[in-house]
Formats: C-alpha cells, sequence, structure tokens
C-alpha cells in the first residue's frame, strides 16, 4: 500500500483568472495533464477571485505541485489547509471542476470568503461537488 496524502488548499488569483470559461478551461486542462504526469487526483471550485482545491498524491508529487503553484506569476498568494494521510483517493479524475453554483457557495459561505474557511468546512464543500465516490486506489 502506497502512502497517499490530501493537501487542500485556497489560492488568491491575479486579474481575471478563473474569471470566465475560457480561462478555467485552460487550468483544467493544464492540471489535468500536469496531474495525469504527477499522478495526482484532484477537484477544484473557483468562486470570487479565489480557488479552492484538494489535491490527493504522494508527497514529493503534493510538494512539486505546491512549488509550482507559489512560483505562477496568476497567483497571489496560496494558504495549505490541510495535509492528511488518506486510506484511499476520494477523487477519481486528474482535474475535476466542481459544480457548485456561484449563488450555491455564495449562500455556504454566509459573506466569507473561501481563506477564511477551516480545513473541515473546506473539505466538507469539495466532497459536497462529488457525485458518486472515487474507487478505492
Amino acid at each position: 500500500m502506497t502512502d497517499l496524502l490530501r493537501t487542500v488548499f485556497v489560492c488568491k488569483t491575479a486579474a481575471a483568472v478563473g474569471a470566465t470559461t475560457l480561462s478555467v478551461a485552460q487550468i483544467l486542462g493544464a492540471s489535468d495533464r500536469n496531474n495525469r504526469r504527477d499522478h495526482l487526483t484532484s477537484i477544484m471550485l473557483f468562486h470570487a477571485g479565489q480557488v479552492l482545491q484538494a489535491v490527493e498524491g504522494q508527497r514529493g508529487d503534493l510538494d512539486r505541485l505546491l512549488t509550482r503553484l507559489r512560483e505562477d506569476g496568476r497567483i497571489q498568494t496560496l494558504k495549505v489547509l490541510a495535509t492528511t494521510p488518506i486510506p484511499h483517493r476520494r477523487f477519481a479524475a486528474p482535474a475535476a471542476l466542481c459544480g457548485l453554483s456561484d449563488a450555491s457557495v455564495a449562500r455556504r459561505l454566509d459573506g466569507r470568503a473561501l481563506d477564511d474557511l477551516t480545513a473541515a468546512e473546506a473539505e466538507d464543500m469539495l466532497a459536497s461537488c462529488i457525485v458518486a465516490p472515487a474507487e478505492a486506489a
């Protein structure tokens, strides 16, 4: 059995990153390619200039991802909420987009920003995006 981890983090994005369908599609495409290469699975939620994301994989692969993101000019800040060992992957896709509507996210946040969430609240919000649980890897 491998030692899997899940890292949950929030990024504040620069300019219009994630604000248009094209921008989100470009980010998902790059994430899908990179995550396939690095054997990572993830889910992300865009809301009000921030991205909430959970990524699963081996520590070295997660560390390389976080280093790349911290050096990415499209990201202003990156806040890791939690890194925890997991028995199996919750997310099946290399890069999945959370389908919660902006209105639904805003209601759940109740005036807060994504980076105000606790790790447990963030994981709960991302878990609500999953239609069917991933098969254990």
